[in-house]
């Protein structure tokens, strides 16, 4: 017997939540929550693709369509009805999605994913060249009507939050019946064995092609609701990174449920909101460690870590000892950021030379950038070790003991530098170490261990005065330290 499906149900009651919370939020909350709905719906036609084994890191292209069809209406054509707007973005990004659709539903996995970056980029491209439409920055564009009436300046943005998010729910009642249907469970039939669909009589290209299009209607809403609240386009909307930013929200949310995504947005538009509120210069930082909460890298090769966006130093500096310095740095930005390795192309370039060469000067041992690593102390070793895992610019930069066999006097200088790189890259920063002079000092977290167990888990200062911590940790390190000094007297 099938269990009784209440979505259905819980939507129009998170519709009615959402609807009377319009006229209660303040301002700057109403938008966030507009924009975060707009996204939602991107992601949603991201995770209808991501069911059928596709992953698009080009859908800023009819994200940035349909902002841009809604200014470009406005401004040029003077239509600002917001029935009339959405029709003419939906009619595009139908028009647009089959033509390149009959091209990429014949591509999968890496091939579709940079097929679809790639045209999301042009699009970029032609924007920023583009004078007429504003070139980097964009324009404004005109406010909204709603069937003749055009509702005051201060008001506006109730009623495009209101009108928001009876659409965004409205698609979600659609799409949970779509994700239900014999079409729907083809998306996922194809991601689990194409060979068999086609067998069975049904052509997987037509099934991806459908499924493209959708997403690329859904993506091109959400652009346009996007425009009518922020008033405003520019070309950033089809950047790579707005693409990213869909698929890390998709990640965030999961696929599971069809409103995962909007959940998924909102946690995303609010931990942004606040981050860059606290941490203007690192907001980056929070959203790499959210994502890395959710991502299950047991099992997975070093390489595959590495591409996942972590990144580590090691007790025991890592390096190519019969190379120098400089040679260790430019490899290391070669390998991290070009895995194919550029094929027969010189190496040591007069731009990577004075790249690595500048990378050096910040952790301050530039002076050796001549000299064989072999040949080096302990602490450039490590720093120079260090540097080479932020080549990357990873979200998660993971440190083995950093201070291990640096000098006593050397200690606190190298952290320092290293400090000072990690808050510049923006990595969220996870430490090993065992000299508690180096965590008072530098940790602003700390999980302490004892016998395969957590024992606290706390702001520095609270785990330091822990009492466990001090009778298992820091009593036993004294322990230690004194028998050595025995042992060395």
């Amino acid at each position: 017997m099938l269990a009784r499906d209440t979505t259905s149900r819980n939507i129009w009651f998170g519709m009615g939540i959402l609807l009377v919370l319009g006229f209660l939020l303040p301002n700057w909350l109403s938008f966030l929550t507009t924009v975060a709905l707009a996204k939602g719906l991107v992601v949603l036609g991201l995770v209808l693709l991501m069911r059928t084994g596709l992953v698009s890191f080009g859908q800023g292209l009819y994200y940035c369509l349909g902002g841009y069809v809604v200014g470009i209406a406005g401004t040029h054509l003077g239509l600002t009805d917001v029935f009339l707007l959405l029709a003419i973005t939906i009619f595009s990004a139908i028009l647009l999605s089959f033509i390149l659709g009959l091209l990429l539903c014949r591509y999968r996995e890496i091939f579709f994913a940079m097929l679809t970056m790639a045209l999301s980029m042009i699009l970029y491209g032609i924007l920023v060249k583009t004078e007429t439409l504003g070139s980097t920055d964009g324009f404004n564009i005109e406010p909204a009507s709603f069937l003749g009436w055009h509702p005051a300046i201060e008001g506006l943005g109730t009623w495009v939050y209101l009108f928001t998010v009876v659409l965004a729910f409205l698609v979600l009642q659609i799409m949970h019946r779509y994700f239900r249907s014999p079409l729907g469970f083809a998306g996922e039939a194809i991601r689990e064995n194409e060979i068999r669909v086609e067998y069975l009589g049904v052509s997987p290209q037509r099934v991806v092609l459908l499924k493209y299009i959708i997403a690329a209607v859904l993506a091109s809403a959400g652009g346009a609701l996007t425009a009518l609240a922020a008033g405003h386009v520019d070309p950033e909307m089809a950047f790579w990174t707005t693409s990213g930013e869909f698929v890390f929200i998709a990640l965030l949310g999961g696929v599971a449920h069809v409103a995962a995504p909007f959940i998924g947005a909102i946690i995303f538009e609010i931990i942004r909101t606040f981050a860059f509120d606290f941490a203007p210069y690192s907001w980056q930082m929070i959203l790499g460690a959210a994502l890395l909460l959710i991502k299950n890298i047991t099992g997975l090769t070093p390489r595959q870590i590495t591409r996942a966006g972590i990144c580590r130093s090691f007790q025991m500096a890592q390096l190519f000892a019969e190379m120098t310095t400089l040679e260790n740095m430019v490899i290391a930005f070669r390998m991290l950021e070009n895995r194919r390795l550029g094929g027969f192309a010189p190496l040591l370039t007069e731009e990577s030379v004075e790249r690595a060469r500048q990378e050096l000067n910040v952790y301050g041992i530039g002076e050796y950038a001549d000299a064989v690593v072999a040949t080096l102390a302990q602490g450039v070793r490590k720093l120079l070790d260090i540097a080479m895992a932020l080549a990357g610019q990873p979200a998660l930069l993971l440190l083995d003991e950093p201070t291990s066999g640096v000098a006593v006097d050397e200690k606190f200088g190298l952290m320092d530098t290293v400090m000072k790189a990690v808050k510049r890259s923006g990595a969220a920063t996870l430490f090993v170490e065992h000299d508690m002079e180096i965590i008072d000092r530098y940790a602003t977290r700390v999980i302490a261990f004892y016998d395969g167990r957590i024992i606290v888990d706390a702001p520095t200062a609270e785990a330091l005065a822990h009492p466990d911590v001090k009778e298992y940790i820091i009593g036993a390190e004294l322990h230690r330290e004194s028998k050595e000094s025995q042992v060395d007297a």
